[in-house]
């Protein structure tokens, strides 16, 4: 599989991964380790590249724009479910992962320690992959899982936004109602989730298996499960099927509600510990998980991602489908001032960061963003339809058009203009969308 040629450095460091990786199949177990930790070093030097470039997120390979070009694509299940990634895959997971990690931030010290486990696990399929996730809600950690999802995955996930087919949620609250009781509720429980895993498992042998907010769920239904995250651990079998190419997520929320803000790393690891002794006490299995502390967020890191969803609005919105008739809108370019378009998002988050941190960014770009965004293109749309029947172009006409030439196409520009508010007499700020007409019919 071709790696992206953005620049000759990028192409250096590319093919240095590749030759690292086949280093490292060949090297003892010593050698692997310190490969390991040569190549996160080299990873991130190549983060830097795709950081300058501004590139979009990488999307499944299937997604792509070359995916049509590979047979895996091309429709037959067989082969889509049971697609195994090789050596020589590695490299572009490892190039898509990393411009995937590009958007969570604040957590580089986080986000290395999990790639060094990522690196070893693709290596070696047999190496423990268990992680645990654990600080504040809303700082990237169900959302680490879901990117790495996407690495590995051909499609995009059905159900989740911005995650991978490979991907399988089994969430704590869905079992918190469990008590430890009823011996027989929680082995129907039990029974639930394993058949959940091996079913999945069987469908992809290379997937994420995410034990969101674990623990809502009872210690003692914790136990039950025990076998399940022992076999998961040491790469054994469930009901015949290997559980050598699952990357296991736990998450909590220890730190909800800012609890966590101005701790350092050292500290929220020591939070995590003195809950985990009490709600994995009978689970051995989870005691070895490797727990990887997320921080709260500061000021400048909720900038920084409102920055990097601002810059990537393009990749979000680059081609519309019609809301109205045969006519796609093409946004060629989105056009602010960053800097204060950033400062105004971040004013309106203020309030909501206590309870959802990085959760309150999605809502405000749902509320001031792409929902605004949405209805501006719809009004573009509806008057651009009315002229073009204005101007002698009938419904029947405009639809024997769509039949032998295709739907057209408009190309527009938006910008996001911050201006005070008439309403308030200035003492407040509101956002204005234009969108911009540069009609060209293809």
């Amino acid at each position: 599989m071709p790696l992206p040629a953005f620049s000759m450095k990028a192409f250096i460091l590319n093919l240095s991964l590749l030759m690292t990786l086949s280093i490292t199949v060949r090297s003892s177990n010593e050698d692997a380790t310190r490969i390991n930790d040569d190549l996160t070093l080299l990873s991130y030097s190549n983060q830097t590249i795709y950081a300058n470039k501004r590139i979009c997120p990488c999307r499944p390979l299937c997604s792509r724009g070359t995916g049509f070009i590979n047979p895996i694509c091309w429709g037959i299940p067989s082969l889509r479910y049971r697609y195994q990634w090789s050596n020589d895959n590695i490299g572009d997971i490892h190039s898509c992962l990393y411009s995937l990690f590009m958007q969570i931030k604040g957590q580089q010290r986080a986000i290395e320690t999990l790639v060094g486990h990522i690196n070893r696990k693709l290596y070696d399929p047999r190496a423990s992959f268990l992680i645990h996730l654990a600080g504040d809600n809303g700082v990237g950690k169900t959302m680490s899982a879901a990117l790495l999802s996407i690495a590995i995955s051909l499609y995009p996930h059905k159900a989740h936004r911005n995650a991978g087919e490979t991907l399988l949620i089994i969430s704590g609250s869905e079992f918190a109602s469990v008590s430890g009781d009823s011996a027989e509720e929680r082995q129907l429980v039990t029974r639930q989730i394993q058949s959940r895993l091996v079913t999945h498992v069987q469908k992809f042998s290379k997937c994420v298996v995410l034990f969101d907010e674990v623990t809502q769920m009872h210690p003692v239904l914790l136990q039950e499960l025990n076998p399940l995250f022992s076999a998961i651990e040491h790469g054994e079998s469930i009901n015949g099927v290997p559980m050598t190419g699952v990357f296991c997520f736990l998450t909590s929320d220890f730190g909800s509600n800012g609890k966590t803000l101005g701790m350092t790393s050292t500290e929220v690891r020591t939070l995590v510990w003195e809950v985990i002794q009490e709600t994995y006490k009978y689970t051995p299995a989870l005691k070895k998980a490797n727990v990887i502390p997320f921080l709260a967020l500061s000021p400048a890191d909720y900038q920084d991602a409102i920055r990097y969803r601002l810059n990537t609005l393009k990749c979000q919105h680059n081609k519309k489908n019609s809301l109205f008739g045969n006519t796609n809108i093409n946004i060629l370019e989105f056009t602010f001032d960053e800097e204060v378009l950033v400062d105004f998002l971040y004013c309106k988050i203020l309030s909501g960061i206590p309870q959802r941190n990085g959760r309150e960014i999605d809502r405000i770009f749902d509320d001031y963003i792409e929902g605004p965004l949405v209805m501006k293109l719809a009004e573009f749309e509806m008057c651009a339809s009315e002229k073009s029947t204005s101007t002698g172009g009938s419904r029947e006409s405009n639809l024997w058009e769509y039949l032998f030439l295709g739907s057209s196409s408009i190309d527009v520009s938006v910008s996001f203009l911050v201006v005070n508010s008439t309403e308030t007499q200035g003492l407040d700020k509101k956002l204005v969308i234009e969108v911009l007409l540069d009609q060209r019919k293809h």
